[in-house]
């Protein structure tokens, strides 16, 4: 289970109640390195995958799906799954996915995209360019539309 570097760094802000945003980049740094590390070492040079990343805003928009798809990439029956456990897990967080672009400033998230740029791309999550790209909750940085959408928003 990965979550967005940005969104985990709006989540330690909240945690240690921290003023200066700057002071958690070292943490989400860590998470990045220790993101593409098991990634390095999960994905062998033939390009076979021996893992399956699932991203927590795709866990929470269709959890069900996901958590199937899991259990058929592990080789296991789908028998269902306990809600109230999703929801605990989601209410660890406590943040809703988009939480970040309302919040943390552009310098901050442009140096978070920059460090975690590799790791970012292996999951799927598209970079931030300005900021009006930040705060357009109408242009979702986790699908494939992303392109598309920011060019009709620029016209």
């Amino acid at each position: 289970m990965v979550v967005n570097p940005r969104q985990y760094a709006l989540y330690h802000i909240k945690r240690k109640q921290l003023s200066n945003f700057e002071e958690v980049l070292p943490t989400v740094f860590a998470y990045c390195d220790e993101i593409q590390e098991s990634f390095d070492f999960l994905y062998d040079f033939s390009g076979r995958k021996r893992a399956r990343v699932i991203r927590l805003e795709d866990l929470e928009a269709n959890e069900l799906s996901v958590v199937s798809e899991l259990y058929k990439f592990a080789g296991y029956k789908w028998r269902g799954v306990n809600a109230q456990d999703l929801q605990k897990w989601a209410e660890h967080y406590q943040l809703e996915p988009n939480e970040w672009r309302t919040t943390l400033p552009f310098d901050l998230v442009d140096t978070i995209d920059n460090y975690c740029r590799k790791t970012m791309d292996q999951i799927g999550y598209l970079p931030v360019r300005n900021d009006f790209i930040l705060t357009d909750l109408h242009i979702d940085l986790n699908g494939e539309n992303y392109i598309d959408q920011t060019i009709q928003n620029l016209k």
